[in-house]
């Protein structure tokens, strides 16, 4: 099955992989989650294969699923 909004390419922070890009006028886009500058984008398969990579848990599966999910 073939969502749209999966084709929609995401940005994410190259140093921690996070999703939580935000926009400042003064500084441009930043990961709210570290603060680093280095944002790129890719499609949402390949950042999920480098958070595998990285955090040994699919991302969003533990999202949809609860599974391997971190408790705040």
């Amino acid at each position: 099955m073939n969502n749209p909004y999966d084709e929609i390419p995401v940005l994410y922070c190259s140093r921690c992989l996070s999703l939580l890009i935000e926009e400042d006028e003064m500084m441009g886009d930043y990961c709210k989650e570290c603060g680093c500058t280095d944002i790129k984008e890719t499609d949402i398969f390949t950042w999920e294969k480098m958070h595998k990579k990285k955090e040994e848990l699919n991302y969003i599966n533990s999202l949809n699923y609860g599974k391997g999910r971190k408790k705040d």
